[in-house]
């Protein structure tokens, strides 16, 4: 399920919780959740506090797309698939995820979701830092 108000959840919208809480999607599920076609999004909240995990995207309503530089396009080895798979990440949630060494953990179009592997996290910083990504 997409969205209360209907969209199809992108990494970078800005949303809104069904309590009030606003924030941005920073990783996406789709059709990942313990019902049949359950969307799923992971939100950090606009205080900077982060939710507890992926939830289902029908308890937020979409307030807005993000811009094309809000959002960072990478590849990342997905182990069950056993290939490279297309990732979107916030690229703040990124910089700030790689500035302190945390765990990310990328959803891709495929329905797995993985943590990013070190190497893969060195790749991600040097590419942030020359602008690549």
């Amino acid at each position: 399920m997409p969205y209360q108000s209907g969209e199809v959840p992108v990494v970078g919208d800005h949303a809104r919780h069904i309590t009030g809480k606003p924030g941005k999607v920073t990783a996406v599920a789709l059709n990942q959740g313990n019902l049949r076609n359950e969307d799923q999004v992971r939100v950090q909240w606009d205080d900077g506090s982060t939710g507890v995990g992926l939830a289902p995207a029908s308890e937020f309503i979409f307030v807005s797309k993000p811009s094309p530089s809000e959002i960072a396009d990478f590849l990342s080895h997905c182990p069950v698939c056993k290939e490279p798979k297309h990732v979107s990440h916030d690229r703040d949630f990124l910089k700030v995820a790689l500035e302190n060494n945390e765990e990310i953990r990328a959803c891709s179009i495929c329905g797995h979701s993985w943590i990013v592997q070190d190497h893969e996290k060195d790749n991600l910083r040097k590419a942030l830092k020359e602008g690549i990504v």
